[in-house]
């Protein structure tokens, strides 16, 4: 396995624990938003790239290292998708996700291979 498909479950990890954990210590003046939009859309590109290294792998792969997908969904063009999906504990207050991130990856029925993949909420 390429040493760059251990990244994207990792990435995943830390992508999650960034947006849960509270900080403790806010500061006094939020950044302005232009600001965080940029680092947002940085942070989205890098975790895009780190995806994108899994195009090639097999689903064997794939499974072995993100574990049972979340869903799966055949398409009528002989692929299938497999859907993984993360979320934060949820809120005690209003029991619903505080954050929740699916990373799909289209997967040739054939070949057994990722051709593609697409993220949400991440």
């Amino acid at each position: 396995m390429n040493r760059f498909h251990a990244l994207a479950p990792l990435a995943l990890a830390a992508l999650m624990a960034g947006c849960a954990t509270p900080t403790a210590n806010p500061p006094a003046t939020p950044a302005p938003v232009s600001v965080l939009k940029d680092k947002d859309a940085a942070r989205r590109a890098e975790f895009d790239t780190a995806l994108s290294r899994w195009h090639g792998a097999s689903l064997a792969e794939l499974t072995a290292k993100l574990g049972k997908p979340t869903t799966v969904t055949r398409r009528g063009d002989g692929s299938t998708v497999y859907a993984f999906t993360r979320a934060a504990p949820t809120d005690p207050g209003t029991g619903q996700s505080r954050f929740a991130c699916t990373v799909s990856y289209v997967v040739d029925d054939k070949t057994q291979r990722v051709q593609s993949h697409g993220m949400a909420g991440c």
